[in-house]
């Protein structure tokens, strides 16, 4: 072959065996840039908080309730629809029985009807669907307060269990080497084989420890992505700065707190503000509404 043909084809060649494996690197590295920009991003206890109210469908199907609830609000209060009617009448004395526009005994009527409901049926109506608004804020804020107390709860739980993962594994490293000193010293007759049958039951202990903490390390690890709508297998950064809340109140004023901004002891009080509401609305509705028509 013609060296000056050979050059542009030995060269199509390497590009095209040398392309999968320089998308692989680039899909690698813009994955590796993903993951680099998250660890970045998330330095604190309170970024992963921030991240879980983002990102949550939980939290996200609760705001789209609220909306629906505040949207309802002003239909609630509002007059009913008006009525527009048109009327055409035409004689049948004489045939065919359907007389045109002119005739003497034919005429047209437009009209316009409003319905006005009793006075404070309107006002209770708004109330109530507010009270339901303020009801549905509650109750995600009990969501998310539950949520976020689980996020929490899971990843101080996962910290502790990756660093007594750490240090079992170090443990783990120096109990070995006691197992093979056990071991050189009973093939040379220096000690008894006890010892060396005990070196290797205390190593199977640690062993199955481990695999417990890493079966719950890979549980809680996937409970938190769950929360923060990520991949099971998403990673973890375990050295998040969380600051330290000093506990400085006495057990009687955590009890007066609690109550003071428990949310669903409000929703609850909104709940029964409704229900008083509802009552007022429904004595109401024996009086009568009251209706003007117009019609020329």
């Amino acid at each position: 072959m013609n060296r000056t043909l050979l050059t542009p084809f030995l060269t199509l060649v390497l590009c095209v065996v040398g392309l999968p494996s320089w998308l692989s690197a680039q899909s690698i590295t813009l994955a590796e840039g993903a993951t680099r920009a998250q660890s970045t991003t998330l330095t604190t206890l309170k970024d992963l908080v921030t991240e879980l109210e983002r990102a949550n469908p939980e939290l996200g199907s609760g705001r789209r309730e609220i909306d629906m609830r505040v949207a309802r609000i002003a239909p609630a209060g509002a007059l009913p629809d008006p009525t527009l009617s048109a009327a055409f009448m035409t004689g049948v004395a004489h045939a065919p029985f359907f007389l045109g526009p002119d005739a003497d005994n034919s005429f047209r009527m437009f009209g316009v009807s409003q319905e006005f409901p009793y006075p404070g049926k309107r006002s209770l109506k708004t109330n109530i669907a507010t009270t339901e608004a303020d009801a549905e804020r509650w109750t995600f804020e009990s969501t998310r307060r539950r949520l976020v107390s689980d996020l929490k709860s899971a990843y101080f739980e996962y910290v502790s269990v990756t660093r007594s993962l750490a240090v079992l594994a170090r443990n783990k490293e120096r109990l070995d080497q006691f197992r093979q000193i056990a071991e050189a010293r009973f093939s040379v007759g220096r000690a008894i084989q006890q010892d060396v049958i005990k070196a290797q039951l205390e190593v199977s202990l640690f062993i199955e420890r481990q695999a417990m903490l890493e079966q719950q390390q890979i549980g809680l690890r996937a409970a938190i992505n769950g929360l923060l709508y990520r991949q099971p297998e998403a990673t973890l950064d375990v050295s998040l700065d969380y600051a330290r809340a000093p506990l400085s109140r006495t057990v009687e004023e955590l009890h007066a707190l609690a109550q003071q901004n428990n949310s669903m002891l409000k929703r609850d009080e909104r709940v029964i503000d409704r229900g008083q509401q509802a009552l007022a609305l429904a004595k109401r509705e024996v009086l009568p509404d009251f209706a003007v028509n117009v019609a020329t």
